[in-house]
Order: structure tokens, then sequence, then C-alpha cells
């Protein structure tokens, strides 16, 4: 009861505990209109510093992603799996996700769009399930501008569980949204981070 609570459906509500659980009931209404299994509901728990608790959970197909201080854990149909992102590589072998090909501003469309010329394979649309799968170790980027608190907070625990890497543009925190960048280890994000680091603020 004293824990504060910031979702997106209903705003904030203050608390004294130090504590906020971090709510999006449905990350990817797009997806989840179009009957795609890219959209879930994201819980995360957090404090100052940012989410140390994070679950993205895809009700239709029965996964769930749980980030802890302990680590990571997938549970689906086939049972609990533990999480282990990629390990390094260059960019150009790198597969990198977001979730629209029109990311942010024209300076931020930019940057992307380098970082996608130079990787492997580049992929749009998958909303919150883009990180479970760079938690899962099936890609290597996650990157997005605009993002609001809750829409970050849950995959950052997860992906850093994992043994990921979340921060903004700069390398700073992510917690509070804006350019996100979700990397599968720290050669990868430095190598996004060298592109997406000259965007215009």
């Amino acid at each position: 009861p004293r824990d504060a609570v910031l979702g997106e459906e209903y705003g904030a509500l203050s608390g004294t505990s130090g504590l906020t659980w971090v709510l999006d009931p449905i990350d990817g209404t797009r997806g989840f209109v179009s009957g795609t299994p890219t959209w879930g509901v994201l819980i995360a728990l957090g404090d100052a510093e940012g989410p140390f608790f994070g679950i993205i959970d895809q009700p239709y197909i029965g996964e769930r992603f749980v980030g802890t201080p302990s680590g990571a854990e997938l549970t689906g149909p086939a049972g609990k799996t533990a999480l282990v992102t990629r390990a390094a590589r260059d960019l150009s072998q790198a597969t990198v996700m977001t979730t629209f090909p029109e990311v942010g501003t024209r300076d931020e469309a930019t940057a992307f769009a380098e970082v996608s010329r130079q990787a492997r394979l580049t992929r749009y649309g998958m909303d919150c399930y883009a990180y479970g799968l760079v938690a899962a170790g099936q890609i290597d980027l996650v990157i997005e501008a605009g993002l609001q608190p809750y829409d970050i907070q849950a995959p950052i625990a997860v992906v850093q569980a994992a043994g990921g890497i979340v921060t903004d543009w700069q390398g700073g925190p992510a917690h509070n949204g804006g350019r996100t960048v979700a990397a599968a280890n720290a050669d990868i994000h430095a190598q996004a981070l060298a592109v997406l680091g000259s965007c215009p603020r």
C-alpha cells in the first residue's frame, strides 16, 4: 500500500516506500488489434535507480519473460528455461528490431537507418516481444525513440537480468523512456552507440 504506481492507463499514484510499480496492461496496441502475438502485459518494480524486477507476459501464446536480481527465465508451453543473451558479434552480423519503420524524429530515423544499413537484418513491428527475444539470445538489438517509462521499465529488468544492457542513445539510464537501445552484450551496445550517439539531442 505504500508503494507508488505508474501506469499507462491510470497515470501516477504517489507512495512513501521508495518503490514504484510500473504497469502497461497492453504494450503494442496495434499488434493487439491486429491479432499478432507481439503485444504483451508489462509489469516492473523499481526504485530511483531504475527497475530491478520485470515481467513481459504474452498471454495468447502463454509465454512469460521474467527478470529478477537473481537472473532471467522464460516460462512457456515447454516449461521453464533460463534466459541468456547472445555472445558478442560484429554489427554486420547483427539482427536489429524496432516497433515502427518511422522511428522518432527525422534525425532519429536517420540514425536508426544507419545502424540498420550496417546490420545483417532489420525487422519491424515486434513491440515488447522484441525485448524478450534479446533476453532469449535470438536477436542483438532493439532500438526505439519516443518511449514512455511504462514502455521500457519491464524490458530493462528482463534484458539486464539475462546479461544484456539497456541505455539511452548516449549510454545513460533509460528507465525514463525517450531514446533507448537494448543490446545483447557490451560489444554490440558500443557499436550501436557509436552510430546513435551522434544523433542531435
